[in-house]
């Protein structure tokens, strides 16, 4: 695992940053766990949704269901796993995060103990590669709405059409 300095916009580092938080959260409240859920960037702001599933695989149909029909600016998956570490395998909350149009998912990790049911969180999270994103195939980066203006102009400028 290592420490990068991830490259995202604003509304998306917050949803990454919200559900680890959301996470923490959780986790200390003394319930004996915590299920997946996902942190959106939408028009209007953030959305939590709980992902209540059997198995993994059943979560990320249920995410990419989610994601097909809101269209959000990115997305923050979370879950309570483990990671493969030289000390061997140690619990973690996991974070994939991505921004609409990604070619892939960052994947994070934040390693926590738990002794006498206190959590104890590390202070930074890790890197642990990329993913494969949820998006539907296809999906497209936001662009803001004078760019995709200003491209249509220039489009018609380039083309062999008199008016």
């Amino acid at each position: 695992m290592e420490q990068v300095n991830l490259k995202m916009n604003e509304n998306v580092r917050y949803a990454m940053e919200t559900a680890f938080d959301e996470a923490k959260a959780r986790l200390s409240t003394g319930q004996g766990g915590m299920d997946p859920f996902i942190v959106t960037a939408v028009d209007d702001g953030y959305e939590f949704n709980d992902i209540i599933c059997d198995t993994p695989e059943e979560v990320r149909e249920s995410v990419k269901m989610l994601l097909a029909q809101d269209m959000p600016e990115g997305y923050a998956l979370c879950y309570d796993g483990f990671v493969e570490t030289d000390d061997g395998e140690l619990d973690a909350v996991i974070v994939e995060v991505a921004g609409r149009g990604s070619d892939y998912a960052d994947c994070l990790a934040l390693l926590y103990t738990l002794e006498d049911s206190v959590y104890t969180f590390e202070a930074d999270y890790y890197y642990t590669g990329p993913v494969q994103q949820l998006y539907p195939a296809g999906t497209k980066p936001i662009i803001s709405g004078l760019t995709a203006i200003d491209a249509d102009q220039n489009d018609g400028a380039d083309s062999d059409c008199d008016i």
